[in-house]
């Protein structure tokens, strides 16, 4: 994902909140920076594949406390992922459910991001 509009300390801060890692590069012509999400030791928002099997992924609720961490630092944050563009804290708040629903299992056999992890995170 990309995010623009917030400091480096706020981005990393956030992950800390969050309590996951984080992976940052400035590689965006100056305009933001490259973020990957990554597990913690704790393997707290751990995502699990389309098969039910675990992978080295943080899943959305993971997701979710991260750009809520992020948003109370930064709310005029923009941040580009694959699934959503979120142009700053109001937008998030009102967008970001929707992508929980989305399918990432097959059409036989369905599965939802909000399904595929491990945490005990309570919807």
């Amino acid at each position: 994902m990309i995010i623009r509009n917030a400091d480096y300390a706020d981005i990393c801060n956030a992950s800390l909140d969050a309590g996951v890692l984080l992976e940052v590069t400035n590689n965006t012509r100056g305009r933001g920076y490259r973020v990957r999400l990554k597990l913690a030791h704790t393997k707290q928002y751990q995502r699990l594949g389309f098969t039910g099997r675990r992978i080295a992924a943080v899943c959305w609720h993971g997701h979710r406390a991260y750009f809520d961490a992020l948003y109370k630092r930064a709310p005029e944050a923009l941040v580009q992922t694959a699934q959503a563009t979120y142009r700053n804290a109001a937008d998030f708040t009102e967008s970001h459910d929707d992508t929980g629903y989305k399918n990432i299992g097959s059409l036989a056999d369905p599965l939802s991001y909000r399904a595929a992890c491990l945490c005990t995170w309570q919807d």
